[in-house]
């Protein structure tokens, strides 16, 4: 497992730091707009929790999509060491700023969506590698 470059790993650290900010942007218009499969959920006779965990769910997992696949275009050699870094300065970035804004770590719990995110990132990281090493037929 090789490691990324001084000048990667700080690549990673900021933007892993400052991708909260437009993710959170991203998340409250997902929120706003999701209308229509808000609606898709109601008229197929689903609970209201039920379509709030598919709608949380279905961002979390684009967000994840978006932010694995061009850290993996980048950085293919020490593609795992680099998914920790990002992902570690990600959730870096939540916990200063509830800590800095009082609220502190109770916060992050309840915050599902940015669990959800952090599960299929591992998740798409995961099965980049496994279809990276499978067999060739």
């Amino acid at each position: 497992m090789h490691r990324p470059s001084a000048k990667q790993a700080l690549l990673l650290v900021v933007s892993g730091i400052f991708l909260p900010w437009p993710w959170v942007r991203l998340f409250g218009l997902w929120v706003v707009y999701d209308t229509p499969l808000v609606k898709l959920g109601y008229s197929l006779g689903l609970s209201g929790p039920a379509v709030t965990w598919i709608s949380l769910s279905l961002f979390a997992f684009l967000s994840a999509v978006l932010c694995t696949v061009p850290l993996w275009l980048l950085t293919t050699r020490s593609f795992h060491i680099s998914a920790v870094v990002f992902c570690t300065a990600f959730l870096l970035a939540f916990l200063i700023s509830s800590i800095v804004s009082g609220q502190g770590v109770s916060y992050l719990a309840s915050f599902t969506t940015l669990w959800l995110f952090v599960l299929f990132f591992g998740l798409c990281v995961l099965l980049i590698s496994w279809l990276r090493h499978a067999p060739r037929a």
